[in-house]
């Protein structure tokens, strides 16, 4: 069994600077001659692409728990299952959420076995599940 260590923020190393310090420094650009413009033109590079991915996973982020219409798109289909897994559905004439399954042409309430929901106007993925320390009892939490 692996245990890692989270390393603080603030924690110098031997060269006296900090992870964000070192990582800052390594990103500047260097003054000099042709080697010096490739290595400049690769930290531009890889800036770039950083700031891509901060912003698709800012707007990942942004979608969890976001209400999708099913005009927008519908939840993927899971290989092997031939449905999606387990979603929440919003049915607008009896004003409720249900679990239920798309399977590529009906929405199929989850658990029970062939009942199809009409009307479906939204979908979201389900919440993430309780942690273990969520679990616990409340005095015995740590």
């Amino acid at each position: 069994m692996s245990v890692e260590r989270q390393i603080p923020e603030d924690e110098r190393g031997h060269d006296g600077l900090t992870s964000a310090e070192r990582i800052e420094q390594m990103t500047q650009p260097v003054q000099g001659d042709l080697d010096s413009y490739w290595y400049n033109h690769q930290i531009a590079i890889v800036n770039k692409r950083n700031k891509e991915l901060e912003q698709r996973i800012a707007d990942l982020a942004a979608e969890v728990g976001k209400w999708i219409s099913v005009d927008e798109r519908m939840p993927a289909i899971t290989e092997g299952l031939r449905a999606s897994r387990a979603v929440l559905i919003w049915q607008p004439e009896y004003k409720n959420r249900y679990a239920a399954n798309w399977d590529g042409r009906k929405w199929q309430l989850f658990g029970a076995f062939g009942r199809v929901v009409e009307g479906v106007t939204h979908w979201r993925e389900m919440p993430e599940p309780p942690t273990d320390q969520q679990l616990q009892p409340k005095g015995e939490q740590g």
